[in-house]
């Protein structure tokens, strides 16, 4: 694995430690990873983190993955500082909003590494089993639904500190987050429909894969229109629910800021909209289907990349939570 692939799967992953933020856009993350000479890289995060229900799934070891090779130890050790220029680029914080800001952080991972690294680690032998086999639709979906528990366990782990920042954000600030959604979402619907960058994802855990793979991929992610429309339409409520929410914190106490960021947590698993809320099950459901075939299609030599990268991933989680001990 080289550094810079190193660099774009520590993104993935540490995007993940805020999952209640999901749906807001893609952050000013290129900001950070350009100073590391990653940009062309940070381009492939986009279409992972921002994907279609349908495509959730084909993240689901980028959602695990936590290591490979000991540049990406180093991009963990630095979470803090990814966290925050990704949060800045959002909430334009102050001076004493961002000192405050990264020593969370920095606790946030400390928390991470001592007490969600084993059981990220237990998942990716999971996975290793299920690896060696054939495996079904439903398999796939009880996998990503135990690497969504720990998802959520981490989102708990952050409102709290969410909740001391958060009444502190002024007016300009919301503006600016804004004028950031309005942004990103555009750019993010003009990449909305590139599969070859999950392509190019699932063969970094399979390696290449053949033509009639390739096509049964870009099948299972393909989404009319109207579906894309669907999507986009939800990820604008989300993004006015989210300002509307904030707005009505602004000076507000840390206990109260608390029990609204949970209550929009809580609005986060579960949409408002029944139509989207349908749509999202369906897909999640058919994007299962597809990974297990796409799986039970692969060559012997595939499978054995695979479990050898869920391996290295897992040994990868190991040492650096054995490095907080």
């Amino acid at each position: 694995m080289t550094t810079s692939t190193a660099g774009k799967d520590a993104a993935v992953v540490l995007l993940r430690f805020s999952e209640w933020f999901e749906l807001t856009g893609m952050p000013f993350l290129k900001s950070w990873l350009a100073r590391i000479h990653l940009q062309s890289k940070a381009r492939q995060i986009t279409p992972i983190i921002s994907a279609p229900p349908r495509a959730w799934l084909w993240g689901l070891g980028l959602a695990l993955a936590l290591g490979g090779c000991s540049a990406l130890r180093l991009s963990y050790n630095n979470a803090p500082t990814l966290l925050y220029w990704w949060l800045d680029g959002y909430a334009d914080f102050d001076k004493s909003q961002g000192t405050q800001t990264r020593a969370e952080l920095s606790k946030l991972l400390d928390w991470h590494r001592k007490e969600e690294l084993p059981r990220i680690a237990d998942l990716l032998e999971s996975a290793q089993s299920m690896a060696s086999g054939n495996v079904t639709g439903p398999q796939v979906c009880e996998l990503y639904e135990k690497t969504m528990v720990r998802m959520d366990a981490l989102s708990e782990r952050v409102l709290p500190s969410a909740a001391a920042i958060v009444p502190t954000l002024t007016n300009a600030q919301l503006d600016f987050m804004a004028k950031a959604f309005e942004k990103k979402t555009k750019k993010w619907r003009e990449d909305y429909r590139r599969a070859d960058k999950f392509t190019e994802r699932t063969e970094d855990f399979y390696g290449a894969l053949s033509s009639l793979q390739l096509q049964q991929l870009h099948v299972a992610l393909h989404q009319t229109k109207e579906e894309e429309n669907l999507y986009f339409s939800e990820v604008t409520r989300r993004q006015k629910l989210g300002l509307s929410s904030l707005a009505g914190l602004q000076k507000a106490d840390p206990a109260t800021a608390l029990i609204a960021l949970k209550a929009w947590n809580a609005q986060w698993q579960q949409s408002s909209d029944s139509v989207y809320q349908d749509f999202k099950i369906r897909s999640a459901v058919q994007t299962c289907k597809a990974l297990a075939q796409l799986h039970n299609s692969a060559s012997p030599k595939q499978r054995k990349k695979l479990i050898a990268t869920l391996l290295g991933y897992q040994q990868e989680a190991m040492l650096l939570h054995r490095e907080a001990l």
